[in-house]
């Protein structure tokens, strides 16, 4: 038998290739081999970075999505406005009664409440009495005790951002702020971050300033888009908690 014709038969004695199936449960590269891999592998990388990053613009503007959560059409706060504290001071000398308003008045604006006889900060109460310490310096210490910290620690971070700028800058936080505020926290601890609002707080009100909701009205400085969401917030002082039917 020519060598030829042998080779011949051996070869078409040897079984085809069994060919794989395909369907849409295989990968795109195994079914399309017209798709350089060097291509598909770009852009398949390139959507990973956009998932982790969003879109061009927002990783361009990391700010831009936090502005965005923390918009509010809703402003039915104005329509509370006549329930806001009037503006106190707490200067020396000052009576015993005025004292004890503006104590209840600061327990109730970071507390959300006034507490109970035996969470009170009694030595705090005291060296205030006593003019050991000023009206800023008694709210520095509910700021800084177990009693507020506790409250922002049961929030979720934007809640918890929402709820310090109400209850220390007597308005809602700007973007800028409530970025601040959730990025030392992350890295230097709540107690931390409350402290930097508290200076926030410094510049803009009176050592006897007794706290309360201020940002209702505007003022020069102000934004309006702080107003609007300083309304979007306040629902009355029975509950100066941020509201959970607003995005925050």
């Amino acid at each position: 038998m020519p060598f030829s014709s042998f080779r011949r038969e051996i070869s078409d004695s040897i079984p085809a290739p069994i060919a794989l199936a395909t369907g849409p449960q295989l990968d795109p590269l195994i079914q399309d081999r017209s798709t350089p891999i060097s291509t598909s592998w770009s852009t398949f990388r390139g959507s990973i970075a956009q998932f982790k990053t969003g879109s061009p613009a927002d990783a361009a503007n990391p700010n831009d999505r936090l502005k965005r959560a923390l918009q509010s059409q809703d402003a039915s706060g104005f329509s509370r406005r006549n329930g806001l504290p009037t503006a106190l001071v707490l200067t020396a000398p000052f009576s015993d009664e005025a004292l004890m308003v503006s104590i209840d008045a600061t327990y109730r604006q970071l507390l959300n409440r006034i507490p109970l006889d035996n969470e009170r900060l009694v030595s705090a109460e005291a060296k205030l009495r006593n003019q050991d310490i000023d009206l800023a310096g008694f709210v520095a210490s509910v700021a800084m005790s177990n009693l507020f910290q506790d409250r922002l620690s049961s929030m979720a971070p934007l809640r918890a951002a929402s709820a310090a700028g109400l209850a220390l800058l007597g308005r809602a936080a700007s973007s800028a702020e409530v970025a601040n505020f959730l990025r030392d926290r992350a890295e230097n601890g709540q107690p931390h971050a409350v402290q930097n609002m508290l200076d926030l707080r410094d510049v803009t009100s009176s050592d006897d300033d007794v706290p309360r909701i201020k940002g209702l009205q505007t003022s020069s400085g102000q934004f309006q888009d702080t107003v609007t969401r300083t309304a979007s917030l306040y629902r009355g002082n029975a509950g100066l908690n941020p509201p959970t039917d607003q995005p925050i």
